[in-house]
């Protein structure tokens, strides 16, 4: 049982990678066929009771997340694929493998602003966001799609906690 759940985590985490990194983008696709995994998965091995664990794990990343994607911080791809994979684990594992994603994508960020030596740069970003947001009283996305040196595949963060969870990590 675990295995087909481990299986069928690892291909949608790893597919989205590729794809993110490939495309730019998660395709919906993909998405709709690991929601559908997630759910049948569900059905099968836990019966009714797998339905309430399948739905609180697709709507919880839509509720912690939804902020941040309005600020345009995460992309919607990326919440869509913590929903499929939220169907496999229910609602309290999602939550441990949001956190975990957050924490090995803060450790990439960390490489990658050393890696392109835009710490300065960054740091100035974040101060005129948050000015300017205390003077117009506004909120405006934080990312624009010309900003390319603070861009990262956050697919790959989440890979990596579906690895760790896999591996008996949390």
């Amino acid at each position: 049982m675990k295995e087909v759940e481990f299986l069928c985590l690892l291909c949608l985490a790893a597919m989205a990678v590729i794809l993110d990194i490939w495309k730019g983008k998660i395709p919906n696709l993909l998405i709709f066929a690991g929601v559908a995994a997630g759910g049948t998965f569900q059905a099968i091995y836990t019966g009714y009771m797998g339905i309430l664990l399948f739905l609180g794990g697709v709507g919880t990343p839509l509720l912690v997340l939804g902020a941040l994607y309005y600020f345009r911080m995460i992309g919607a791809g990326d919440i869509k694929l913590f929903c499929a994979i939220g169907g496999f684990l229910g609602a309290i594992k999602i939550l441990t493998c949001i956190l975990i994603a957050f924490l090995v994508g803060a450790g990439i960020s960390v490489i990658l602003i050393l890696w392109r030596r835009n710490l300065w740069s960054r740091l100035a970003y974040f101060y005129a966001y948050i000015s300017n947001y205390y003077h117009l009283k506004k909120w405006i996305p934080y990312r624009r799609d010309e900003d390319v040196d603070s861009h990262m595949h956050f697919s790959v963060p989440i890979l990596i906690s579906i690895i760790l969870y896999v591996g008996g990590f949390y």
